[in-house]
Protein backbone atom coordinates (compact mmCIF):
# COMPACT_ATOMS: atom_id res chain seq x y z
CA UNK A 1 0.00 0.00 0.00
CA UNK A 2 1.23 3.59 -0.61
CA UNK A 3 0.29 4.77 2.47
CA UNK A 4 2.37 2.36 4.39
CA UNK A 5 5.23 2.92 1.97
CA UNK A 6 5.12 6.98 3.03
CA UNK A 7 4.74 6.64 6.24
CA UNK A 8 8.60 5.50 7.07
CA UNK A 9 9.34 8.12 4.42
CA UNK A 10 8.10 10.92 6.21
CA UNK A 11 9.04 9.90 9.36
CA UNK A 12 12.61 9.59 8.31
CA UNK A 13 12.16 13.43 6.70
CA UNK A 14 11.34 15.24 9.62
CA UNK A 15 14.09 13.30 11.54
CA UNK A 16 16.05 15.12 8.61
CA UNK A 17 14.35 18.82 9.66
CA UNK A 18 15.10 17.73 13.33
CA UNK A 19 19.16 16.70 12.87
CA UNK A 20 19.56 19.78 10.93
CA UNK A 21 17.74 22.12 13.66
CA UNK A 22 19.90 20.44 16.15
CA UNK A 23 23.17 21.13 13.64
CA UNK A 24 22.08 24.91 13.59
CA UNK A 25 22.20 25.16 17.37
CA UNK A 26 24.65 22.87 18.26
CA UNK A 27 28.57 23.55 18.76
CA UNK A 28 29.37 20.30 17.00
CA UNK A 29 27.50 20.16 13.83
CA UNK A 30 29.32 16.60 12.20
CA UNK A 31 27.40 14.34 14.11
CA UNK A 32 23.48 16.18 13.37
CA UNK A 33 24.86 16.36 9.67
CA UNK A 34 26.05 12.45 9.51
CA UNK A 35 22.70 11.71 11.14
CA UNK A 36 20.45 14.13 8.83
CA UNK A 37 22.75 13.32 5.68
CA UNK A 38 22.31 9.22 6.35
CA UNK A 39 18.75 9.60 7.09
CA UNK A 40 18.09 12.07 3.50
CA UNK A 41 19.74 8.75 2.05
CA UNK A 42 17.38 6.50 3.80
CA UNK A 43 14.34 9.03 3.19
CA UNK A 44 14.90 8.56 -0.99
CA UNK A 45 16.13 5.13 -1.05
CA UNK A 46 13.01 3.35 0.80
CA UNK A 47 10.53 4.41 -1.43
CA UNK A 48 12.25 2.90 -4.77
CA UNK A 49 12.77 -0.46 -2.58
CA UNK A 50 9.89 -0.72 -1.78
CA UNK A 51 8.29 -0.45 -4.92
CA UNK A 52 10.09 -3.28 -6.48
CA UNK A 53 8.94 -5.51 -3.57
CA UNK A 54 5.30 -6.90 -4.05
CA UNK A 55 4.25 -8.73 -0.24
CA UNK A 56 1.46 -11.35 -0.24
CA UNK A 57 -1.11 -8.74 1.70
CA UNK A 58 -0.59 -6.44 -1.89
CA UNK A 59 -1.33 -9.67 -4.20
CA UNK A 60 -4.49 -10.42 -2.24
CA UNK A 61 -5.60 -7.21 -2.30
CA UNK A 62 -5.14 -7.21 -5.79
CA UNK A 63 -7.23 -10.43 -6.04
CA UNK A 64 -10.08 -9.26 -4.59
CA UNK A 65 -10.35 -6.23 -6.64
CA UNK A 66 -10.28 -8.51 -9.83
CA UNK A 67 -13.21 -10.67 -8.00
CA UNK A 68 -14.83 -7.43 -7.86
CA UNK A 69 -14.47 -6.65 -11.44
CA UNK A 70 -15.34 -9.93 -12.64
CA UNK A 71 -18.20 -10.07 -10.55
CA UNK A 72 -19.53 -6.71 -11.32
CA UNK A 73 -18.62 -6.88 -15.33
CA UNK A 74 -20.02 -10.17 -15.18
CA UNK A 75 -16.77 -12.25 -17.04
CA UNK A 76 -17.38 -16.07 -16.07
CA UNK A 77 -13.47 -16.59 -17.15
CA UNK A 78 -12.38 -14.17 -15.08
CA UNK A 79 -14.12 -15.54 -12.23
CA UNK A 80 -13.06 -19.01 -12.89
CA UNK A 81 -9.47 -17.50 -12.98
CA UNK A 82 -10.64 -16.47 -8.98
CA UNK A 83 -12.70 -18.66 -7.71
CA UNK A 84 -11.89 -22.63 -6.34
CA UNK A 85 -13.66 -24.97 -7.57
CA UNK A 86 -15.52 -25.77 -4.02
CA UNK A 87 -15.84 -21.90 -3.45
CA UNK A 88 -18.93 -20.96 -1.14
CA UNK A 89 -20.81 -17.88 -0.98
CA UNK A 90 -23.24 -17.45 1.94
CA UNK A 91 -24.04 -14.28 4.19
CA UNK A 92 -21.56 -14.48 7.34
CA UNK A 93 -22.60 -15.67 10.52
CA UNK A 94 -23.23 -11.72 11.79
CA UNK A 95 -24.33 -10.77 8.83
CA UNK A 96 -27.07 -7.94 8.78
CA UNK A 97 -29.88 -6.65 7.35
CA UNK A 98 -29.55 -7.23 3.33
CA UNK A 99 -26.59 -9.30 3.72
CA UNK A 100 -28.78 -12.04 5.54
CA UNK A 101 -31.62 -12.11 3.86
CA UNK A 102 -31.04 -11.83 0.59
CA UNK A 103 -27.66 -13.69 0.18
CA UNK A 104 -27.94 -17.17 -0.95
CA UNK A 105 -26.21 -20.22 0.02
CA UNK A 106 -24.17 -21.47 -2.80
CA UNK A 107 -21.12 -23.48 -2.59
CA UNK A 108 -19.56 -24.81 -6.12
CA UNK A 109 -17.61 -22.28 -8.66
CA UNK A 110 -19.93 -23.37 -11.60
CA UNK A 111 -22.94 -22.68 -8.98
CA UNK A 112 -21.78 -19.14 -8.19
CA UNK A 113 -20.52 -18.08 -11.89
CA UNK A 114 -24.63 -19.19 -12.85
CA UNK A 115 -25.94 -16.99 -10.09
CA UNK A 116 -24.08 -14.14 -11.31
CA UNK A 117 -25.04 -14.66 -14.75
CA UNK A 118 -28.27 -15.68 -13.24
CA UNK A 119 -28.53 -11.76 -11.49
CA UNK A 120 -27.39 -10.19 -14.82
CA UNK A 121 -29.64 -11.60 -17.00
CA UNK A 122 -32.83 -9.98 -15.36
CA UNK A 123 -30.91 -6.86 -16.72
CA UNK A 124 -30.20 -7.78 -19.78
CA UNK A 125 -26.74 -7.16 -20.19
CA UNK A 126 -23.58 -6.47 -17.61
CA UNK A 127 -23.64 -2.68 -17.79
CA UNK A 128 -27.45 -2.48 -16.90
CA UNK A 129 -26.41 -4.84 -14.07
CA UNK A 130 -23.83 -2.78 -12.26
CA UNK A 131 -22.86 0.62 -14.17
CA UNK A 132 -20.03 1.60 -11.92
CA UNK A 133 -18.14 0.00 -9.45
CA UNK A 134 -15.38 0.80 -7.05
CA UNK A 135 -13.18 -0.97 -4.08
CA UNK A 136 -13.33 1.91 -1.61
CA UNK A 137 -11.26 -0.35 0.79
CA UNK A 138 -9.42 -3.48 1.41
CA UNK A 139 -7.77 -4.77 4.49
CA UNK A 140 -5.67 -8.11 3.51
CA UNK A 141 -4.24 -10.65 5.88
CA UNK A 142 -2.39 -13.85 5.74
CA UNK A 143 -3.65 -16.65 8.20
CA UNK A 144 -0.43 -18.96 7.51
CA UNK A 145 1.71 -19.57 4.05
CA UNK A 146 -1.35 -20.54 2.03
CA UNK A 147 -4.70 -19.29 3.57
CA UNK A 148 -4.87 -15.58 3.56
CA UNK A 149 -8.45 -13.36 4.05
CA UNK A 150 -9.60 -10.03 2.56
CA UNK A 151 -11.99 -7.49 4.12
CA UNK A 152 -13.43 -5.71 1.34
CA UNK A 153 -15.80 -2.62 0.85
CA UNK A 154 -17.36 -2.33 -2.56
CA UNK A 155 -19.83 0.49 -3.97
CA UNK A 156 -21.79 -0.09 -6.99
CA UNK A 157 -23.71 2.01 -8.72
CA UNK A 158 -27.05 0.78 -11.14
CA UNK A 159 -28.03 1.82 -14.86
CA UNK A 160 -28.41 6.07 -14.67
CA UNK A 161 -27.42 6.15 -11.11
CA UNK A 162 -30.57 4.32 -9.96
CA UNK A 163 -29.51 3.23 -6.76
CA UNK A 164 -25.93 3.27 -5.30
CA UNK A 165 -24.97 0.35 -2.60
CA UNK A 166 -22.58 -0.09 -0.27
CA UNK A 167 -21.56 -3.37 1.33
CA UNK A 168 -18.84 -5.18 3.25
CA UNK A 169 -17.28 -8.19 2.08
CA UNK A 170 -15.07 -11.43 3.95
CA UNK A 171 -13.03 -13.46 1.40
CA UNK A 172 -10.66 -16.38 2.52
CA UNK A 173 -8.25 -17.05 0.00
CA UNK A 174 -6.27 -20.40 -0.55
CA UNK A 175 -2.94 -20.41 -2.27
CA UNK A 176 -3.07 -22.84 -5.10
CA UNK A 177 0.11 -23.68 -6.65
CA UNK A 178 1.20 -19.50 -7.00
CA UNK A 179 -1.91 -18.33 -7.50
CA UNK A 180 -4.54 -17.44 -4.78
CA UNK A 181 -7.72 -18.61 -5.05
CA UNK A 182 -10.81 -17.25 -3.14
CA UNK A 183 -12.69 -20.49 -1.40
CA UNK A 184 -15.03 -18.82 1.23
CA UNK A 185 -17.16 -15.57 0.32
CA UNK A 186 -18.82 -13.97 2.98
CA UNK A 187 -21.55 -10.98 3.20
CA UNK A 188 -20.98 -9.10 6.01
CA UNK A 189 -23.22 -5.87 5.18
CA UNK A 190 -25.22 -4.80 2.24
CA UNK A 191 -26.58 -1.24 2.20
CA UNK A 192 -30.98 -1.81 1.77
Amino acid sequence: CIRDRLIPTGVLAVGVLIALSLAMKSQKRTPPLIAAGVMLVLAVVLPVVASMVTTEREVLAERAEEFVEAVATVDSTALQGVLTETVSLSPSDNAASVAARYVPRIKGQDKIIAAVQGAQARFGSPERFVSSHKVLETRAALESKNTGRTLVRVRVEGPGGEYMNHSWWDITWKRSNETWLASRIEAIWIQG
